[in-house]
């Protein structure tokens, strides 16, 4: 007979299903340099989450999976920081012809 182990992940896929609803609301947000940076930081967590569940997972494959979704995020901050950068410039010359 084989043991079955109890998954040690339901916290982090429990975070992880808060930080979905959070990041789809901020996507129907109206677009700003603060939501921007909003989503580039719900990624890094994101992207934390995923090497928290990369570290403590037994099975090859959401090792795998976890591996790639870290990677993907840490992409995302990333383009989501630069989205904001550029969307900063235009934020203050409108707010300087107001």
């Amino acid at each position: 007979m084989t043991a079955i182990h109890p998954p040690r992940t339901g916290a982090i896929e429990t975070e992880l299903d808060e930080l979905f609803r959070d990041r789809e609301h901020l996507l129907r947000a109206t677009p700003s340099p603060a939501r921007s940076h909003l989503l580039a930081d719900l990624f890094d967590h994101e992207a934390w989450l995923w090497s928290t569940l990369f570290e403590t997972t037994r099975s090859r494959l959401m090792w795998r999976a976890a591996l790639v979704a870290q990677a993907h995020a840490r992409v995302s901050a990333r383009s989501w920081r630069r989205h904001a950068a550029t969307q900063a410039p235009a934020a203050l010359r409108r707010a300087g012809a107001a």
